[in-house]
């Protein structure tokens, strides 16, 4: 397989992936609710300015939001990859 029908395959997969979510947010929202988010902010101030954005983009979207990330449907995690301690938090998040 070439180098470009690899690419498109992997492309085709992505947007299936994506098809899929798409599906499960409608279901969601076709009885009456709207998909949770819960966002979780490691680092600097322009980290929290950056999951503010975020967090605009997704009401857009018509997600609400949690404070626990079990009763989520999304969990961005938002870390400055330098700091040892928010990596650390993050990847123990993760792992709950």
């Amino acid at each position: 397989m070439s180098g470009e029908a690899i690419k498109a395959k992997q492309l085709s997969e992505k947007q299936s992936e994506f098809m899929q979510l798409t599906a499960e947010i409608m279901e969601i929202r076709k009885r009456g609710e709207k998909p949770l988010a819960f966002i979780r902010t490691y680092g600097c101030q322009q980290n929290v300015a950056d999951s503010e954005k975020i967090k605009g983009m997704l009401a857009k979207s018509g997600f609400d939001f949690t404070d626990t990330p079990i009763s989520s449907f999304l969990i961005p995690v938002q870390c400055v990859s330098t700091l040892r301690t928010g990596c650390s938090e993050m990847s123990a998040l993760l792992r709950t």
